[in-house]
């Protein structure tokens, strides 16, 4: 017996198969692949001109991050960010003569409050007072943050939190000081977003690689 069918009919029949195949493959390695994706973003974040500032250049010191703990304390607040990653899978379906579902990473919460309060973005100064110098990274914009004070680079004196220099008091008190402007950031435009935005294309083809390796 012949039977006969339309060329839509003949085209979900496919979509749906696919689907299927698809959807059983992605259930057996999603978790490896949400960790791969997952590990792409240290990496984005750290080859970055406002990484290198914080750890190894004058950034850090004018913050007051410790000698010695910059890097310990930016990989720890990385390493936060990259564990709010959410990553979900919907699953695919037929939807006319194409198909919907996919992976849907959300990569960045509207704001920056969890990771801000954490320990590593709060430094404690010797009178006891404790300023978040990641909120003032990510959310101080080009404010002043500091008045009547400006950064000084002291070499062979006692050179404060950051072992390289001191915030010093100026007596016509018009040196006042912020974050400086090549690495300042408001919650929508800051270090990590931008160090995102600017790596998309890179990101997404890896996450392709990622994808196909897997299937």
């Amino acid at each position: 017996m012949l039977i006969k069918q339309t060329d839509q009919e003949i085209i979900k029949r496919i979509l749906k198969v696919f689907c299927s195949q698809i959807n059983d493959r992605m259930s057996l390695r999603l978790d490896v692949i949400k960790k791969e994706i997952t590990d792409l973003f240290p990496l984005v974040l750290k080859y970055t001109p406002t990484y290198n500032a914080l750890v190894y250049g004058r950034l850090g010191d004018e913050l007051g991050l410790p000698a010695g703990e910059a890097q310990k304390r930016v990989d720890s607040i990385i390493e936060l960010i990259c564990k709010s990653i959410e990553i979900e899978f919907k699953p695919f379906r037929p939807y006319g003569s194409s198909i919907r579902g996919g992976l849907f990473i959300r990569i960045i919460k509207k704001d920056f409050k969890d990771i801000v309060k954490d320990k590593n973005a709060i430094v404690t100064t010797q009178k006891g007072v404790d300023l978040n110098w990641l909120e003032w990274l990510l959310e101080r914009g080009n404010s002043f943050i500091v008045i009547g004070y400006s950064y000084k680079n002291l070499p062979g004196k006692n050179k404060g939190r950051s072992g390289d220099g001191l915030m010093i008091k100026r007596k016509n008190g018009n040196n006042n000081w912020r974050i400086p402007p090549e690495f300042s950031g408001t919650v929508d435009n800051n270090w990590v977003t931008r160090s995102i935005d600017d790596s998309k294309k890179l990101i997404t083809l890896e996450i392709l690689k990622i994808i196909e390796k897997n299937l």
